[in-house]
């Protein structure tokens, strides 16, 4: 099947903005995630009385879980799916987010902050691969670029909505929202990126 020209995403044809536009909500996404709770480092350092250095775990748990991660995430997408696996970190990235909401020990806040690392890996693992599968050879270098540029607004979006939000109506808000924001962009990603070949979980 793969040697069907007719298969593979065109340039600037519909469906591949669809698919550039939606693997970019999902970089956007992780790298917000990433980020933002940066802003948030002071405020979670008095909620919960702790000093910044364990404030700053919050960031640097979620980033080693992962870079851990990024090692598995491709082998288990070989069996259940680019798309299927991508989409399972994104929604439950956020409902890490909307969880992290409603907690009051830190232990846990960091416990949950771990395990959103490892949800978010789902995607960079494994972006470049679907791109390289799915898109004509002349797409490729175009659709990266787009997936790049996620990234870029991600990580300075990210830090923007935890400082905005945070200073409006405090630090469980900005998590809040950001939850919210990860639900968006699994829907527009879950509907507009198109299926595969391997088996699936989210596809349409």
């Amino acid at each position: 099947m793969k040697q069907d020209l007719n298969f593979f995403i065109k340039e600037k044809t519909s469906q591949f903005w669809k698919a550039t536009i939606a693997l970019s909500f999902g970089s956007f996404l992780v790298f917000s995630n990433l980020h933002f709770t940066q802003p948030l480092l002071p405020l979670l350092s008095k909620e919960f009385e702790v000093s910044p250095a364990m404030a700053s775990l919050t960031i640097s748990l979620v980033t080693l879980s992962l870079s851990l991660f990024l090692l598995l995430a491709g082998p288990i997408s070989d069996h259940i799916g680019r798309k299927s696996l991508m989409s399972f970190g994104l929604l439950s990235s956020s409902l890490f987010s909307l969880a992290i909401f409603f907690v009051s020990d830190f232990w846990f806040l960091l416990f949950l902050r771990t395990l959103q690392g490892i949800t978010l890996a789902c995607l960079p693992a494994i972006a470049y691969a679907y791109i390289a599968e799915e898109f004509e050879k002349r797409a490729i270098g175009v659709a990266i670029g787009l997936y790049i540029s996620g990234n870029t607004i991600g990580g300075m979006g990210g830090r923007i909505i935890g400082g905005f939000t945070s200073d409006l109506w405090g630090w469980r808000y900005a998590y809040l929202t950001m939850g919210l924001i990860g639900l968006f962009c699994f829907l527009f990603f879950v509907f507009y990126l198109r299926k595969t070949f391997f088996p699936q979980l989210f596809e349409a």
